[in-house]
C-alpha cells in the first residue's frame, strides 16, 4: 500500500485502535505493552532513563490505558464530543499513509465504544450526539482500508 508502512513501528499497528476492539488484537497489544511496563515506572524500577528510544517506540501503549478507563466507565461515561477537524484528519485521503491513521487513531480514542458491536461495552445508546460526532472514525474499522 504505501512505502510508510514498510518502516512502520509494528507496535503503531498491534495497538492500532482497529486492532485492540477484537479480543486477540487486544491480547496481542498488551502482551507486548506488558514488556515496556518500565516505561511507566518511576524510581529505580524505571527503564526510562536507560531506554529512552524504547520507551518512546513504546508509546502507541498508553491506549490500553485510554480505553481502559472508556470501557470501565461505559455504564454511565459521557463520551466527550469528537474534535471539530476530525472530518479532515479521518478522511480517506489522509488516512492514506502511516501518519494519516495515526493521527486519525489518536483523534478517535474517545469514541471507540460508539463502535463497539457488543451492547454491554457500548456507549452509544446514552452519548448519540457525541457518538455522531465520531462518525468519521469508521474509517478507522473499514477493512477494506483507505
Amino acid at each position: 500500500r504505501d512505502a510508510s508502512k514498510a518502516n512502520a513501528n509494528p507496535i503503531d499497528l498491534t495497538c492500532s485502535i482497529k486492532n485492540i476492539l477484537s479480543a486477540e488484537g487486544r491480547t496481542q497489544c498488551e502482551t507486548e505493552c506488558s514488556y515496556a511496563a518500565c516505561c511507566k515506572e518511576s524510581g529505580r524500577w524505571s527503564c526510562q532513563d536507560k531506554s529512552e528510544k524504547y520507551c518512546d517506540q513504546m508509546k502507541a501503549c498508553d491506549v490500553l490505558e485510554r480505553i481502559s478507563r472508556t470501557k470501565a466507565a461505559n455504564a454511565g461515561i459521557e463520551v466527550p464530543h469528537a474534535a471539530g477537524n476530525i472530518e479532515a484528519v479521518c478522511s480517506k485521503q489522509a488516512v492514506s499513509s502511516f501518519s494519516g491513521r495515526s493521527a486519525c487513531d489518536s483523534a478517535c480514542v474517545f469514541g471507540v465504544c460508539c463502535f463497539d458491536a457488543d451492547e454491554n461495552t457500548s456507549c452509544r445508546s446514552s452519548n448519540e450526539d457525541a457518538c455522531k460526532s465520531y462518525d468519521a472514525c469508521s474509517v478507522m474499522f473499514d477493512d477494506r482500508g483507505p
